[in-house]
């Protein structure tokens, strides 16, 4: 076995593990889509409005339900697990869905730097937007979607920093008149 195969990082998870995170997301829609249905089934009387709203929701609600189960029967059928291996020359990120992420492989010597870009909302109860890029020496930027590319990007981007490359990290704050942004 020579040096470079001994130090590869390699991070993957099941086809399972992510259908088991995705059903997560489905029953949320289901009970969204029960939530806005329980007033019209159970209340008399409702305006009309408010029936419309309430058609309206159950119906965003259970074609999401539709999307995630498409998502999840995508993703067992499968059945290869999402992997991505770091060694100290290249980074393959692997995808057996290609319509949801394509795979790919990169020398690290064409990687100036890998990003992380958070979006904080201040005075909302809104979830961080996070963004993460791969900025390659060409100018070309790569777009890993931390939903879609089934590993965690930031844990590979850790990886490839203690490798000798940049990870920028960018924080910024937005809301209330005030946007500004710090980074690491």
């Amino acid at each position: 076995m020579t040096q470079e195969q001994t130090n590869i990082t390699r991070f993957e998870k099941s086809s399972r593990s992510i259908a088991a995170e995705k059903s997560i997301h489905l029953a949320i829609c289901i009970v969204g889509a029960l939530m806005f249905a329980g007033p019209i089934l159970l209340v008399e009387g409702v305006s009309t409005m408010a029936l419309i709203g309430l058609i309206f929701g159950s119906i965003i609600a259970l074609l999401l339900a539709v999307v995630v189960t498409r998502e999840i029967l995508t993703v067992l059928s499968s059945d290869e697990s999402w992997w991505v291996s770091v060694s100290d020359n290249q980074l393959i990120w692997h995808s057996p869905v290609e319509k949801q992420m394509s795979s790919f492989s990169i020398d690290l010597i064409e990687i100036q730097s890998v990003q992380r870009h958070k979006t904080r909302f201040r005075n909302s109860k809104r979830n961080p937007k996070i963004e993460h890029f791969i900025n390659l020496g060409s100018g070309k930027k790569i777009k890993i979607d931390g939903q879609k590319s089934g590993i965690n990007p930031s844990k590979v981007f850790d990886e490839l920093e203690k490798r000798g490359l940049r990870f920028d990290k960018t924080d910024e704050w937005k809301g209330s008149g005030v946007k500004f942004a710090t980074s690491s």
